[in-house]
């Protein structure tokens, strides 16, 4: 890889690592509002997601690109191979991509356990909502559940006032 395609892949890495890390910020505002009452600043939010995740995924494509044209493969092996070779032509700027190759993979890392969290209290939240509404259908928690005969409301969960 020479200079100008090195310096190519790090700019590009370096927008990489500030989208990941403006993604790890909105999932952690996300999360504060997920355990609110504020559907609309989850819309919000979602949105502006949405948008970052775009972003992120021209940047990938970005990277690819150069990494292609250099010849060196597309992957995150090639990306490796690349942080752990030695230049002396290429020293400084190399060790760039390695510092931030590796503050990208952290970053997404983050990203990817602040999304399943996430993901886990949305789901949470869906069995709570889903349990209240039965609740007030049918007086049972358990009205959408399928129990070991395959009949609905046959689960194990009791009514509050036998709680």
């Amino acid at each position: 890889m020479d200079a100008q395609s090195l310096n190519a892949l790090n700019a590009v890495l370096t927008r990489q690592v500030e989208a990941a890390r403006a993604l790890d910020q909105l999932l952690a505002r996300e999360r504060g509002l997920l355990t609110g009452e504020d559907a609309a600043a989850v819309e919000a939010i979602a949105s502006e997601k949405a948008a970052l995740l775009n972003r992120i995924e021209a940047l990938e494509t970005d990277r690819r690109q150069v990494l292609a044209i250099a010849g060196l493969g597309v992957n995150g092996a090639a990306m490796e191979r690349l942080t752990r070779s030695q230049s002396p032509l290429l020293g400084a700027a190399l060790t760039e991509t390695g510092r931030l190759w590796s503050a990208l993979v952290a970053a997404m890392e983050r990203c990817r356990e602040g999304n399943d969290v996430n993901g886990a209290i949305v789901g949470l939240r869906q069995r709570q909502v889903r349990q209240l509404l039965n609740m007030l259908r049918t007086g049972r928690e358990d009205e959408l559940t399928y129990g070991p005969t395959g009949r609905p409301g046959s689960g194990a969960a009791r009514g509050l006032a036998r709680a």
